[in-house]
């Protein structure tokens, strides 16, 4: 018994090195993705596909940097867990983004749409007088 106190330092020691992720343990995509879809402040489309690339490259690199397990002193540690927890919440939040930009992509898209319906009704209506042939021109 006397041996596992022993290991405890190596242990803790280990722990230490996971502190870099504990930013990104906390890491809420719900609040991420609700303060981007704020019709008030949301940020242009190349803006949104820039983070759906830095949070794409960030689960890469999530995945790549913790291994699936270590070993500590005499323990073999589970770190896939963790690793990929972490890495799903990026993953979530790029996909969500995609999910908005989408989104906005169809509103644009129908905005232009009855834009151009309204043009097209008034190009292809019958001018009465000068007045309203000039008003179609306009």
């Amino acid at each position: 018994m006397k041996k596992i106190y022993e290991c405890r330092p190596y242990l803790d020691a280990y722990l230490e090195t996971f502190k870099v992720y504990a930013e990104e343990y906390k890491l809420d995509p719900d609040e991420v993705i609700a303060a981007l879809a704020d019709e008030e402040s949301q940020p242009e489309p190349s803006e949104l596909r820039k983070l759906v690339v830095e949070h794409t490259e960030q689960a890469k690199k999530l995945r790549e940097e913790i291994k699936d397990s270590c070993v500590v002193s005499m323990f073999r540690v589970n770190c896939r867990g963790i690793r990929d927890i972490i890495a799903a919440k990026h993953e979530k939040i790029a996909a969500e983004i995609i999910e908005l930009i989408s989104k906005k992509a169809k509103v644009m898209a129908n905005a232009t749409m009855d834009a151009f319906d309204r043009l097209n009704l008034a190009i292809e209506s019958a001018p009465k007088d000068i007045e309203d042939l000039s008003a179609i021109k306009d």
